[in-house]
């Protein structure tokens, strides 16, 4: 019989029960099938929101097919909330205007979330310099930071990567004044040099 474990857990800033278990190709479609779960790629897991969850149904629609261990659910403390990132405590804020200008460009809601999360762990990285002086090769060395010493995935470093050059490159910003500046004098080097 399968393996099936209910954990307490936070996700989002709220309370959640997470449904762990192996990778299992048959278990998968019947999970799948429980009303109010969800996936989450952060968790890795399957979760239900605890003001939604419902021990009795979840352990009826499963009865028979798989083994649920829910004893670390009896446990009466709530998980504590993650603590303060390190962007709260430096007091980290984003540059004027720049989530304004990412609304209009019809990004979701968890995307915009996500763009801005991530300059402000770029503006964090380097606190104490004048962002508008920083170079292309400062983002290059950030992006090296969080691959070697963070050990980023790949789809994290895609994400900081498009933050740091595409996306801000049209949002009138330190990072896009940087990469505007450079493209510039690229083409004004190559135009000299044909004449």
């Amino acid at each position: 019989m399968k393996n099936l474990r209910l954990i307490p857990g936070f996700h989002k800033q709220e309370v959640v029960v997470k449904v762990a278990s192996a990778y299992d190709s048959e278990l998968i479609p019947l999970v799948k099938t429980l009303k109010g779960l969800r996936w989450s790629h952060t968790l890795r897991s399957w979760y239900f929101r605890k003001k939604e969850f419902q021990l009795n149904p979840f352990y009826q629609a499963l009865k028979g097919k798989v083994f649920i261990d829910y004893s670390q659910l009896k446990q009466t403390t709530t998980p504590t909330k993650k603590p303060t990132s390190e962007i709260q405590k430096l007091g980290v804020k984003l540059p004027k205007g720049y989530k304004e200008q990412l609304v209009p460009k019809r990004y979701s809601q968890n995307t915009v979330k996500t763009y801005c999360k991530c300059f402000q762990k770029f503006i964090a990285h380097f606190i104490g310099y004048d962002i508008d002086c920083l170079s292309k090769k400062d983002v290059k060395t950030f992006l090296l930071y969080l691959i070697q010493e963070k050990k980023i995935s790949s789809k994290t470093t895609e994400i900081y990567t498009y933050v740091s050059k595409k996306s801000l490159a049209n949002i009138k910003s330190p990072l896009g004044a940087i990469i505007e500046s450079q493209s510039i004098e690229k083409q004004q080097f190559y135009t000299n040099k044909n004449k």
